[in-house]
Parts: structure tokens; C-alpha cells; sequence
């Protein structure tokens, strides 16, 4: 159990159960953000009404807090429970909009690999040559958004990308599986191919290409260079919505936005975040 939680398990449930209050649970619980997490793991359930007004408290607390002036702190701690939860598929993945040389919009799943609260951008990675990182090149500007259904949480981002540092993607393509190094050599993504064996017969001459046998896919230690074309992107954020759940269709939108510039890969930023809150 939690040590968020100043109270043994069983009297947590005699509290809920026989003072079902906010004003009483507020003495016995910490920390609520613990106190959601522990409750989804115990598979513990609140009425509805104090379910909302523990709900409610919660965010009017982090509009109070110090982190609130920096909303990717609240997208990473969200992210985090997602992840802690076990409640929601891939917790990571985010859908990202980008636009081609004729403004028509794309958008499609990938998964953020990290989020550097400090200076306000997010990591990914992918193939350069791909729709997307075509379409990043010729308009680095972009939009993203995170949604968790199952925890009601959701944050929408707009700012603009750029290539991450050779040596972060280097070491992020070294960490990754042999079998998705070897698909990140074989694969021409987003071009056209014939079939599936054209695919598949690329990626066997990948194999032979690096003297790999198809079978020892898994050793340990076998190390190939990233290829010049796939690498990261580092998102960064002048433009952020938390977006909470709320009863009655009444959920909360905070909106923050930031100054942001970036001139040949040189960024300045401030971390002077002005929030508005806006209707649903």
C-alpha cells in the first residue's frame, strides 16, 4: 500500500464505508493522486458524488500548485498513472497532426518516447524519409494529443519540431529489439511495395546484409548502426489544453501558452506559461 495512504487498509475502508465524506477522507488521505492510483489497484469504488468531489478537489488543488506553471509536469504525471493503472493500452501513444505542401492535414499513432519537463518538449522517433517526417521538414509546425479514456484525462499540444541530437538517436536505436533495427533498415516507409514477400524479402536481405541469420534474431550484443534516415524529433510545446472528465459534461480545460522560437535548430523558449481556463 501507498505510503501516501496515513492509514492501514482496513480503516480506509471503515472510513469510505461508514463516513462516506469528503471532509473525512481529507483526514486520512496524504496525497490524492496516490490516493486514485491505490484505489484503482485495490479495485476500490466510490459513490458517484464523492467520487466527483474527490475529483474535484484534486485538480481545484493542482490549479494551486507550484508544478501547475508548467503543464508538462502534469502531462508526464499523468502519463505515469496511465502507465501505473494497467488500464489503458499503450499509455504512450499519442496521435500526430502534420500537414503537407498543399496545408491537407495527416494524422496518425505513435509513441512518445519522453518528455523533458525542464525545457518543455516531448521525444519520438521514426523514419525521415516517411510522410510525416517529409511533411515535419517542409512545416515544423504540428499538433499532438494524448488521450487516456479509461482515467478521463486527455492534453492536447501545438508547437514545433525538430530533429533530436545524432547522439540521442543513436543511443535510442541501440536500446531497440535486433528485429526492429533490422525493419528500421529494411523498411522504405510510406513507399509503395508490391506485396508482402517484396517486404518480407527486403527485410531477408537486411539479414544477409549485416550477415544476420534469421534464426539468432534475438542474440544479444549483435550491434548495427542507426541508419542516416530514422532517428528522433523533439517536439517542442508552445501550446497546451489539460483536459479532466468531469459530471454533467462539465469538464475542465486549462489552456497554457508560452513564447517559442526556433531559427536553424536554435531554440528559445520561455517557461513563463500563461494559463486560461476555458468552457467546455
Amino acid at each position: 500500500m501507498s505510503t501516501s495512504v496515513s492509514c492501514s487498509l482496513s480503516t480506509l475502508r471503515s472510513v469510505i464505508h461508514y463516513s462516506p465524506s469528503l471532509v473525512v477522507i481529507q483526514k486520512v488521505i496524504i496525497n490524492y493522486e496516490e490516493f486514485f492510483r491505490w484505489l484503482l489497484k485495490a479495485g476500490m469504488i466510490l459513490s458517484g458524488d464523492l467520487l466527483y468531489q474527490i475529483d474535484y478537489y484534486i485538480m481545484s488543488k493542482i490549479i494551486n500548485q507550484s508544478s501547475i506553471k508548467n503543464p508538462l509536469t502534469v502531462l508526464k504525471s499523468w502519463l505515469q498513472e496511465a502507465i501505473e493503472s494497467e488500464l489503458q493500452p499503450n499509455p504512450n501513444s499519442m496521435a500526430l497532426a502534420t500537414v503537407n505542401s498543399k496545408g491537407e492535414p495527416n494524422v496518425r499513432m505513435l509513441l512518445c518516447k519522453e518528455i523533458n519537463t525542464e525545457q518543455g518538449y516531448i521525444i519520438f522517433f521514426t523514419n525521415y524519409n516517411s510522410v510525416k517526417g517529409i511533411e515535419i521538414k517542409d512545416n515544423s509546425k504540428s499538433s499532438a494529443v494524448f488521450h487516456w479514456d479509461k482515467l478521463g484525462y486527455q492534453v492536447r499540444i501545438k508547437g514545433k519540431i525538430i530533429q533530436s541530437p545524432n547522439e540521442e538517436s543513436d543511443e535510442y536505436f541501440a536500446s531497440r529489439p535486433l528485429g526492429s533495427q533490422i525493419g528500421a533498415w529494411a523498411s522504405n516507409q510510406s513507399s509503395p511495395v508490391k506485396d508482402r514477400q517484396a517486404l518480407d524479402h527486403q527485410f531477408n536481405e537486411t539479414l544477409d546484409q549485416f550477415e544476420i541469420e534469421d534464426d539468432s534474431m534475438s542474440t544479444i550484443g549483435k550491434k548495427i548502426p542507426r541508419p542516416s534516415n530514422w532517428g528522433g524529433y523533439h517536439f517542442w510545446t508552445d501550446e497546451v489544453e489539460l483536459w479532466k472528465n468531469r459530471k454533467d459534461r462539465l469538464h475542465d480545460r486549462l489552456h497554457f501558452k508560452r513564447d517559442l522560437s526556433i531559427h536553424d535548430n536554435r531554440v528559445e523558449a520561455t517557461n513563463n506559461w500563461i494559463i486560461t481556463r476555458l468552457q467546455p
